[in-house]
């Protein structure tokens, strides 16, 4: 804006304002370079591996792990024996009568109840691993989401800090020449409160960067949210090809959950339907026989088994086979409602990045030759500062609008990714 003048007659010579400017420039420069020196450069991939490889995530993970394998180990143990002592006195005219036996008893399984549910734990461990699978699977789409919050939140802290900066050259400009009656004092006022305008935006642009730093930093554990700069290109690359993404839903993690637990409910179900066959209890030991002419000692045996005339499992069997059932019917469902939201969102993708290049190839760089126009209008006289100033919002506002094709972009890819069940 030096030497701007409406009139376009006379050449203003540059004062000492234009002299300092470079020496400004070059002192923000150093500064900027200085704090970009400080902060963490942090890119999308670093930023998943930290917050995956936070220990209180490792630790929760170990911990659902240990206690399905422990119902595994619990659901192979026979049921502990039983030592038993009874002691029976009867007393008569010829003298009294001791009888005592000594007998450990064992529960034994003839149906194969145990096996059946050992193979359900164990299914539970299989459920237990998809679920971990979808804990992380959410985990790095929130990760991802923030991280590109976080892109698009400083870029467009850079695109407003630049328009404040040509707002602020303007005006320091214009003011100078109005001292000297060369431009309207309308002009004047005009740029100042665009400036304030445009230092008002600028600081709610850094409000917003400043809450998406915190949430980032705690997501990957970091102390210090303000060093951290996320840093990669905001349009994401192209998605990979349908057909693909579509054969990978049966291998998500949410997808192998399902099926585990209704493996599970499958065997416990059949487990509870054998109550037909109830456990056997037998039991070995020593009877001992003391009268008052001597003492004998024998072999003692014994045989339990319940009689399945009220209980035989069939309503815990068949609430657990409902329940496997409903589980298998929520997975096919899954399935089909994932592939119609995959073809959906990958054509969305597909047009919104098409949509992000060409505006920004073409709408963007004709509102910069805009705004090269109409400074030089304005600086001919042939224009009014109002004219100006439409030319560099609607600069600005184009890189917004490209900005926001972009994320919108990227959170489309991030979708994609989660509901095909893929890592970037």
């Amino acid at each position: 804006m030096s030497g701007y003048t409406p009139s376009g007659k006379q050449q203003i010579p540059a004062d000492k304002t234009g002299v300092l400017v470079p020496h400004l420039m070059l002192l923000v420069c150093v500064f900027a370079c200085s704090s970009a020196a400080d902060a963490e450069m942090l890119t999308e991939q670093q930023a998943i591996t930290r917050a995956l490889m936070r220990p209180a995530v490792v630790d929760m993970e170990r911990q659902h792990l240990l206690a399905a394998e422990s119902a595994v180990r619990e659901a192979s143990l026979w049921p502990n024996p039983v030592v038993s002592m009874d002691r029976d006195q009867t007393r008569a005219a010829t003298g009294n009568t001791t009888e005592t036996t000594w007998k450990i008893s064992q529960t034994l399984d003839v149906s194969g109840k145990r096996s059946l549910l050992r193979e359900g734990a164990q299914k539970r461990v299989d459920a237990a691993h998809a679920e971990q699978g979808v804990n992380r699977q959410s985990m790095t789409t929130q990760v991802r989401q923030v991280f590109a919050e976080a892109l698009a939140g400083e870029q467009t802290r850079k695109a407003m800090q630049a328009w404040q900066d040509r707002i602020a050259k303007a005006s320091a400009t214009v003011t100078r020449l109005a001292k000297s009656g060369e431009v309207s004092g309308y002009d004047k006022r005009r740029l100042e409160r665009e400036l304030q305008m445009a230092k008002a935006k600028r600081q709610q642009a850094e409000a917003s960067l400043i809450r998406t730093s915190h949430q980032l930093a705690g997501l990957v554990a970091a102390s210090d949210s303000a060093g951290l700069q996320a840093v990669g290109q905001l349009l994401p690359s192209p998605a990979t090809d349908l057909p693909w993404l579509i054969a990978q839903i049966p291998e998500r993690a949410d997808v192998k959950l399902l099926g585990a637990q209704s493996d599970a409910y499958a065997r416990e179900g059949r487990a509870a339907g054998r109550g037909w066959a109830p456990d056997v209890t037998v039991g070995v030991g020593q009877k001992e026989v003391e009268t008052t002419t001597g003492s004998e000692k024998g072999l003692a045996l014994s045989f339990a088994v319940p009689l399945p005339l009220f209980d035989r499992g069939s309503p815990r069997a068949a609430r657990l086979d409902a329940q496997s059932r409903a589980i298998q019917a929520e997975k096919s469902l899954r399935l089909t409602t994932a592939e119609a939201d995959i073809n959906g969102l990958w054509e969305q993708l597909h047009l919104l990045q098409g949509a992000a290049v060409e505006f920004r190839q073409e709408s963007l760089a004709e509102s910069q030759v805009l705004s090269r126009i109409a400074e030089r209008a304005y600086r001919a006289g042939e224009t009014g500062v109002l004219e100006l100033l439409d030319a560099y919002r609607g600069e600005l506002d184009a890189e917004l609008t490209a900005l926001d094709l972009e994320l919108r972009a990227r959170k489309a890819r991030i979708e994609l990714d989660s509901l095909a069940g893929a890592t970037p």
